[in-house]
């Protein structure tokens, strides 16, 4: 009796102290920190409108180790396949051993398996985008400079690209002069458009690739 008393008596103390942190569990073997019913093996919910600190980060991993080696990493891993999905962001001198400044300070999202998808739109919402932004814009926001449209048109410099790909305010710059722009005709022949030292333009059929 003495012993089902002091379980009882922890049990209401962890409950108590779980609660006053709210962070809860239900029969599923989910916890929630900040709910009482987590949907999800773990739910974090809550209120955060900025500040110092940023009151809208719900979770932060903070690797205080800064090496050439050095990275945080997310995992994601399904079944008992080697493939598996990282998130990682890289120390400021990562690799400079090996890799110069390719990945340092840099953060990755990369796939060991079949690659990666990028995906937008959804049965609620059928016209997903995709943006690629870069640059400090006012407000500390980015600039966009690319996107992919639901309908699969890709823009450049626009945000409303009207064909496959539009580039708006800019040029194409092919290099290497054996290449050029590769047309095929009605009748299924391809031709490449190349230019010579006078401008002029030169049209060679090639094997369609």
């Amino acid at each position: 009796m003495k012993n089902l008393l002091i379980i009882a008596i922890l049990f209401t103390f962890t409950t108590l102290t779980f609660s006053q942190a709210k962070i809860s569990f239900n029969d599923y073997e989910a916890v929630g920190i900040g709910t009482v019913d987590p949907p999800f093996k773990l739910s974090i919910e809550g209120y955060g409108e900025g500040g110092t600190p940023d009151t809208r980060t719900f979770l932060s991993l903070f690797n205080k180790t800064e090496s050439s080696a050095s990275t945080v990493n997310m995992r994601f891993q399904v079944g008992y396949s080697n493939s598996f999905t990282m998130l990682n962001q890289h120390s400021s001198n990562y690799g400079y051993q090996y890799y110069g400044n390719t990945y340092a300070d840099f953060g990755q999202l990369w796939n060991s398996g079949a690659g990666l998808i990028l995906r937008a739109g959804s049965n609620i919402n059928q016209n997903g985008i995709i943006k690629f932004q870069t640059g400090l814009a006012p407000q500390g926001a980015s600039y966009e400079r690319m996107r992919i449209n639901y309908d699969g048109n890709i823009g450049i410099g626009t945000t409303n690209p009207k064909t496959k790909l539009q580039i708006t305010d800019g040029d194409v710059y092919i290099e290497n002069a054996s290449k050029g722009i590769i047309l095929k005709s009605p009748a299924g022949n391809c031709f490449r458009v190349t230019v010579d030292d006078f401008g002029n333009l030169i049209r060679a059929q090639i094997y369609c690739p």
